[in-house]
């Protein structure tokens, strides 16, 4: 066995909330407690190690963000931090001179309400595909919108898509009024364009989603998360992330949530891909998902009154509560644990609907909303009373801060906005993740917006909605396990949990801003993954 002492460990157990020495062996803690006490057991043929008063405490899981997506990205232009359309369109120049003609040029990450220049041609508040167009006329280009709920298309994208009459006359495809297309897709009319720009060949695309995740297990490695809660896993992917684990390739372990873009396949997936097969130490499949509506930022999210910055729009309802329903009764009848993305107030209070006539009193499924984002106060208690978990991410609040009340006005945005503190007043279960790549995968950075509500620039969002750090912290491990039905495997170090924990460069109850902690060692299943900054070896 390896016995790890005289750190400073923060168990997420709230029967006994710290220890400083923790001993594991195959991948499973067999202790936590105090050295004085578990030196007895040390035998000749041990370990033991002195962490120096290191902090150490639960690997930290993602509770909502999407892997493979995320490394895809890290091979896209990087459009998150551009300030303008200029800057969008200077970005996407400079990668379009160092690309081959005819190859696709790819972005991610621009948001228009957050550019301080507005000066370009607007459509509904978007840009439209002209001057990009001219930049590139060889070259396809995309663009996919922060909130991944839109993208923006090139015009020679659009002709290799071959669009067609019914495509055209699409809601989601945003046109001007005389019908001409501005290059905006929203919703599932990106796949018009995705499809065309994926259109490789099966073994290729398998290659591409592998290296995909590999890029992406990196970076989560790096960010101390050990289980990553996978959002809106596709069919393709799910056959390739089923093919790693029998090979024991996995390296983080993952909750694969399955979505499929037509509604009958997701209602066949939910018979064909759950089961013993598919629940191993490193791969679990349990959970479907469905939208209910888009995005704030882009005015997909479904309202109960009409958008400040737009009036007579309320939003966009995706699924109808029909479909749900039919959905939430399959989930029922297969014992799945279904996953609602749910932004607006009406989204949030027509998903609520359908649980709690379906569950009619079972809280045991753990049935989930994503986002949870604006809701009203009569729908708060709701969520503990049916058993439904907030599956929250705390720094979008900082990064949708600048415009919230642009688009929802300040009372209702004020009333409704990421309402943590009373959701936790209520004993709802409370989830966290960062929704990477729309944010940053940074843990350090989603904690810091749990605790604060502030934004780069400005004072902080309605600051008595925040979070405590115990309670940030405990969303980010042993809330994100119970969501999953694992809370006495992981986010938590008890004997018999997987031995996943990491190990930091301070105390996140005692800093005055965890960003300036560092992740310093990752362990999954007892083998370590060190950084450079702190070098142990076992």
């Amino acid at each position: 066995m390896l016995f790890l002492r005289n750190a400073n460990i923060l168990t997420m157990d709230e029967a006994a909330p710290q220890a400083d020495t923790i001993v594991f062996a195959d991948g499973i803690i067999k202790h936590v407690g105090a050295w004085q006490t578990l030196s007895r057991q040390v035998a000749e043929q041990d370990q033991v190690i002195d962490l120096e008063g290191k902090t150490l405490m639960p690997g930290f899981i993602e509770g909502h963000a999407h892997f493979v997506r995320i490394g895809r990205t890290a091979k896209m232009i990087d459009l998150s931090n551009c300030k303008s359309w200029s800057e969008v369109l200077g970005a996407v120049e400079d990668r379009v001179s160092k690309s081959a003609a005819g190859a696709w040029v790819c972005g991610y990450g621009w948001h228009q309400a957050k550019w301080t220049d507005v000066s370009h041609e607007q459509v509904n508040g978007y840009p439209v595909h002209e001057q990009l167009s001219t930049i590139s006329p060889d070259n396809p280009v995309y663009l996919i919108h922060a909130s991944i709920h839109s993208l923006m298309a090139n015009q020679k994208a659009m002709d290799i898509a071959e669009l067609s009459p019914q495509q055209m006359a699409d809601d989601l495809v945003l046109k001007r009024a005389e019908g001409l297309f501005t290059g905006i897709f929203e919703e599932e009319s990106q796949s018009y364009i995705l499809s065309a720009a994926n259109s490789l060949d099966p073994a290729k695309r398998k290659i591409e989603i592998q290296e995909a995740i590999e890029l992406a297990t990196e970076l989560c490695i790096r960010n101390g998360i050990s289980s990553f809660h996978d959002m809106a896993c596709t069919e393709e992917e799910l056959l390739v992330f089923k093919e790693l684990d029998e090979q024991n390739a996995l390296r983080v372990r993952m909750n694969l949530v399955l979505w499929a873009q037509d509604h009958r396949d997701l209602l066949r997936m939910c018979d064909q891909y759950t089961g013993a097969d598919y629940q191993s130490d490193f791969l679990r499949v349990q959970s479907v998902k469905a939208f209910a509506d888009g995005a704030l930022g882009s005015r997909g999210a479904w309202l109960k009154q009409e958008y400040n910055d737009e009036p007579g729009h309320f939003g966009q309802q995706i699924i109808s509560e029909a479909q749900l329903t039919k959905l939430a009764e399959k989930c029922l009848k297969n014992s799945l644990q279904l996953v609602a993305h749910a932004i607006g107030d009406a989204a949030n209070s027509m998903v609520l609907d359908v649980y709690e006539k379906v569950l009619a009193g079972d809280k045991s499924l753990r049935w989930r909303i994503e986002h949870a984002q604006n809701v009203v106060a009569t729908d708060i208690p709701r969520f503990s009373r049916n058993g439904i978990v907030a599956s929250v991410q705390t720094v979008h609040c900082t990064s949708d801060a600048p415009y919230l009340h642009q688009k929802l006005g300040v009372e209702r945005a004020e009333a409704i906005a990421y309402r943590w503190a009373d959701l936790l007043a209520h004993d709802t279960a409370i989830a966290n993740g960062t929704d990477a790549p729309v944010e940053s995968l940074s843990v350090m950075e989603n904690l810091h917006a749990a605790v604060t509500r502030k934004p780069k620039h400005g004072p902080a969002f309605v600051p008595e909605q925040c979070m405590t750090m115990p309670q940030a912290l405990r969303s980010y491990t042993w809330g994100n396990a119970y969501a999953a039905f694992e809370e006495e495997s992981k986010g938590v170090l008890i004997k018999g949990a997987f031995a996943d924990f990491v190990i930091l460069s301070g105390d996140p109850l005692e800093v005055e801003d965890i960003r300036s902690i560092e992740v310093e060692a990752l362990v999954i299943a007892g083998k370590l993954y060190a950084s450079e900054r702190f070098e142990i070896l076992w």
